[in-house]
């Protein structure tokens, strides 16, 4: 009977278990992260700093996978900078302000006897609960942050930040206040932005084709009507004037007992809508037009004909009808022309007692509506009405249809420094490339920007009015005072206190004929101004990455770009990239009504922040972004081979002083060989990562561990780490390459993988610190030869192996270490193989290699079982025996000193 010499072996002894258990360990290391001020440790690494600012979620709610997916792929760049040396700087904020909150609030109050002032308080109530939750679940998604020093865009300091910049850009011109069409939502009664709209698919508007008598004949032709086109019935109250094309040509058409002037190329349509036919009694230019006025049919007003650019020949009649209160293009006609700015309805959406008493009191987006469209055809003015699809301005938070409406707002001249933001545009980069373009379209479209609201939980304009003429007051003095209340108090003090409190000495006297301003600034200028808060107070401007959805173009990234080009000629930001959205399985938007909803704290309570981490980096995040149960246990199943990877590397260094690692020279040539393919590993993970490529960079790495290392070099490996002494200098050499491995795989994983690598590093034993204090090593292993001739060795190594797995699946042998080789090759084969043969039978994990030299194409392959006897304790087959005991080989008996 032979000897056990199982306790003879080097066995992997590791406390880091197969088993992850992230539920329950994350949270342990969640409290050492907080234990050691990892965002401290991370914040003052090096002299060379990364700064990335960070964009305010609403604090209204729960956080979603959205939220997971913008938090976590900061964190993952953050840490990425972080393990390469650099210091990093984030600092989290909240968008605190605005609609959602005070919506949410309005719900729950019973009563209509409350101040703004309490209403205020109920919203800061609100924001700071949600602050506090949705602090705590981004903490646990792993994401390290300078969480006890926010930025809140409803904090004394950042109001009082914003009210400055308000004040610069308005001391030079770049904001005034004026009556001009806006987006009006009536189902929350304020302006809103560009960036607060939705345009959702399939809106039907009631389209009417509608005739403007001419006041006189034309060329002798009498009963002459101008026929107009509009898809806002609504707005033909408030007509003032039709818009032509100079330079289009339009004719006369006669049907029935009227004659029609229309565009000649858009005749054809009516036509055909009509099914009449409409004969051309008279032809005439645009400009000829011009001299005309005709007799508005509901104001009955006598209104020019004026002319516009804008006109085009895409649809309706070539005629469009003008209401300066209505819209953008009819306003600047209007204020062209110097025409009167009319806007009967007030701010539910209704029809003011300015309008005809039939109309007064409707609602212009429903029964208003109609009612104009009604009386249009009882007085004979209504040719053609049909419905008509197209994309229409909702409000985003209710879901509503928005009408465009003349209101005294606050506005950004954009056009007076647009130029500057294009210049500046060009100056970023853009990830993907393609966004550049898209922003660039976005700002060189961009109208001026309306910045007030009419709310009460917002940041208040810093004005006052005078009572008798509603005139603007406002100085660099009043602003000083105001912001330095703001400072101390807050923005509620704008409510709480006297008029008299916010004016300088010298003008007190001025109180009792004033009154405060009640408009809010848009929360879009409230998170668009972030930079002068976290930024600009330490010298950080402009920030290296700004990171969001893609919808930001129009949001924050673009608000952000105006205002502080506006006060600094600069962009805030160096790089700024995008992600899509995040949809199910089969590419839907997530909602409770569909049931695809993923919530990301049963994915958090079941598996672990780190499978979340691993799906974030492991999607190609620039477009839309998939998830559902069967993506997360794809996800989990490589996670799963990493950690053993991680697992047993752990397990076979545990036996290893650090201290007397090998340099790379002293390594023996397969050692050398793996740290140079890790290296050219590292370098494709480090382009990726900085490319913000996180799907590719971690591809190279579950490649590179999968084959390279695990099913190559550790696999090989093996017979020395378990078999050979641990004094040996092979196992030393090894042992050196697999710490090395570890600890740049570790630190590689890191910014992904951050739970698991810390928990790897502290089962190391190498460090009593994080892993986080360590980084990448900046050099990469390189010798070229010896990386050829391993790359030859293992070309020849495959025809063999399938040729071993044939005699395996046939049960003539159990594995490769029972395979004799015949090899028969050319002369330069045979050559390269004899000079190196132990290398290559090494690779190959057999018994014997025997070579033949003759003239053939191809290697020839034979593989036979060995008659060699099994070494009990290594379980290689050789003829090389012990002399002390025949049941072991020769080398055993070396490794064990017998």
């Amino acid at each position: 009977m032979s000897k056990d010499y199982n306790e003879t072996l080097n066995l992997p002894k590791t406390d880091f278990s197969m088993r992850a258990n992230l539920p329950n360990n994350e949270p342990d290391l969640l409290s050492y992260w907080d234990s050691i001020n990892l965002y401290g440790i991370l914040s003052n690494k090096s002299g060379e700093k990364f700064e990335l600012h960070d964009g305010p979620p609403f604090a209204n709610g729960k956080i979603h996978i959205g939220h997971c997916l913008n938090k976590i792929l900061k964190d993952i760049i953050l840490k990425f900078n972080s393990v390469q040396g650099r210091s990093i700087a984030y600092t989290p904020g909240w968008d605190c302000h605005g609609l959602p909150i005070e919506h949410q609030v309005s719900k729950k109050i019973k009563t209509k006897d409350i101040t703004k002032l309490e209403i205020r308080n109920l919203c800061e109530d609100f924001a700071m609960n949600f602050v506090n939750s949705q602090r705590d679940e981004f903490k646990r998604l792993g994401v390290i942050s300078d969480w006890d020093n926010p930025y809140l865009t409803m904090s004394p300091v950042f109001e009082s930040n914003q009210i400055r910049v308000f004040s610069e850009m308005y001391f030079k011109g770049y904001i005034y206040r004026g009556l001009k069409p806006v987006n009006w939502s009536p189902s929350s009664q304020t302006a809103l932005a560009e960036a607060e709209l939705e345009y959702p698919e399939n809106h039907i508007s009631k389209s009417v084709y509608v005739k403007f008598n001419l006041q006189e004949n034309l060329k002798e032709i009498e009963n002459v009507s101008l026929l107009i086109w509009t898809t806002t019935p609504w707005t033909l109250p408030a007509n003032k004037a039709v818009s032509v094309n100079k330079n289009f040509t339009y004719g006369i058409y006669e049907l029935e007992n009227e004659n029609l002037i229309i565009e000649t190329s858009l005749s054809k349509i009516i036509e055909d809508k009509l099914g009449k036919s409409l004969r051309k009694v008279h032809e005439l230019m645009g400009q000829d037009l011009l001299s005309f006025q005709y007799i508005s049919p509901i104001s009955n007003e006598l209104c020019p004909v004026l002319e516009a650019d804008y006109v085009t020949r895409e649809n309706g009649t070539g005629l469009v009808h003008t209401a300066p209160g209505h819209g953008t293009d009819d306003y600047m006609t209007g204020v062209k022309n110097n025409i009167n700015i009319f806007s009967p309805v007030d701010k539910y959406g209704k029809f003011t007692d300015e309008v005809p008493e039939r109309f007064q009191g409707l609602n212009v987006l429903k029964e208003g509506n109609q009612e104009v469209v009604n009386y249009l055809s009882e007085v004979n003015h209504l040719l053609l009405q049909e419905d008509y699809n197209h994309k229409y301005p909702y409000d985003w938070r209710t879901g509503k249809p928005t009408i465009f409406r003349s209101t005294y707002q606050w506005f950004s001249s954009v056009d007076k420094f647009k130029l500057n933001a294009l210049d500046e545009i060009n100056k970023v980069s853009w990830y993907p490339t393609s966004s550049i373009k898209r922003i660039s379209n976005m700002v060189s479209q961009r109208s001026d920007w309306c910045i007030s609201r009419q709310r009460s939980w917002g940041l208040p304009i810093p004005v006052f009015y005078y009572k008798d003429s509603n005139d603007v007051f406002i100085n660099e003095e009043t602003i000083s005072q105001i912001c330095e209340i703001f400072e101390k108090e807050g923005s509620s003090s704008w409510w709480s206190r006297d008029i008299a409190d916010f004016l300088p000495f010298e003008y007190k006297k001025l109180a009792n004929e004033l009154v405060k301003g009640t408009d809010t600034l848009d929360v879009w200028f409230d998170s668009g101004t972030s930079w002068k808060t976290v930024l600009d107070s330490k010298d950080s401007l402009p920030a290296d990455l700004y990171l969001e959805g893609n919808d930001q173009h129009r949001g924050w990234f673009q608000s952000s770009l105006l205002t502080c080009v506006a006060v600094n000629s600069i962009s805030p930001y160096k790089s700024v990239l995008t992600h899509g959205f995040v949809v199910d399985s089969k590419g839907q938007k997530m909602s409770k009504s569909k049931n695809n909803v993923i919530d990301p704290q049963k994915i958090i309570n079941s598996s672990g922040a780190d499978i979340l981490r691993l799906w974030v980096a492991s999607e190609d995040y620039s477009s839309e972004i998939r998830i559902s149960d069967s993506i997360i246990e794809g996800i989990k199943d490589k996670y799963k081979k990493l950690r053993n990877t991680l697992r047993f590397l752990l397990g076979n260094i545990s036996d290893f002083d650090y201290s007397n690692k090998f340099n790379f020279d002293h390594l023996e040539e397969f050692d050398k060989w793996i740290l140079i393919k890790l290296s050219k590993m590292k370098m494709k993970y480090i382009e990726s990562f900085n490319n913000y490529s996180f799907h590719n960079g971690i591809s190279h790495v579950l490649n590179f561990t999968a084959n390279d290392l695990s099913s190559i070099y550790l696999d090989i490996q093996k017979d020395i780490l378990y078999t050979f002494s641990s004094k040996s200098k092979v196992r030393l050499s090894c042992q050196s390459a697999l710490f090395i491995l570890f600890k740049e795989i570790s630190l590689m994983l890191a910014p992904v993988l951050s739970f698991t690598a810390e928990e790897a590093w502290k089962s190391s034993k190498v460090s009593d610190e994080t892993i986080f204090n360590e980084t990448l090593f900046l050099d990469n292993f390189h010798e070229d030869e010896l990386e050829k001739k391993w790359d030859k060795i293992f070309s020849y190594r495959e025809p063999v192996l399938k040729e071993i797995e044939l005699l395996r699946s046939e049960k003539i042998i159990g594995s490769s270490l029972e395979a004799d080789i015949l090899l028969n090759c050319n002369k330069q084969d045979y050559i390269f193989l004899s000079e190196n043969l132990d290398n290559f039978q090494k690779s190959l994990m057999v018994a014997k290699v025997d070579l033949v030299e003759e003239e053939v194409d191809d290697l020839k392959v034979a593989v036979n079982k060995t008659i060699f006897p099994k070494c009990v304790r290594c379980w290689n087959y050789t003829d090389l025996r012990s002399d002390v005991d025949p049941n072991i080989c020769s080398k055993c008996q070396a490794q064990l000193n017998l």
